[in-house]
């Protein structure tokens, strides 16, 4: 398993593995201290503020996971409680859609 990793504009991804050291990162969030995974991406669960029921996510508006998701042909996921989830939500050419997105 992969965790994101944040680094000036870019987000990235490193190995995650139980009983390891993770440290604090960017927003105050705990990430490996791994090398940088670059192979293939077959699966990514994103977090989004809100997802819509045709898969436009609202995130927190830096495009992290836009970013990275545009560079990765992978089934996205979006992980969300039922509070999140949207009839609609506003999009833009760079906002990457979702496959799937799953509620509580």
């Amino acid at each position: 398993m992969f965790l994101p990793v944040v680094r000036g504009e870019e987000l990235f991804m490193a190995e995650f593995v139980a009983d390891e050291h993770l440290q604090t990162g960017s927003f105050g969030i705990k990430e490996p201290q791994k090398s940088f995974y670059d192979g293939a991406v077959d699966v990514a669960v994103v977090p989004g503020v809100a997802f819509s029921a045709t898969g436009n996510r609202l995130g927190r508006g830096r495009g992290y996971y836009d970013r990275f998701l545009s560079q990765h042909a992978c089934y996205r996921i979006g992980l969300c409680f039922s509070f999140q989830r949207l009839a609609e939500i506003p999009c833009e050419t760079h906002d990457v859609v979702m496959n799937e997105v799953i509620c509580d």
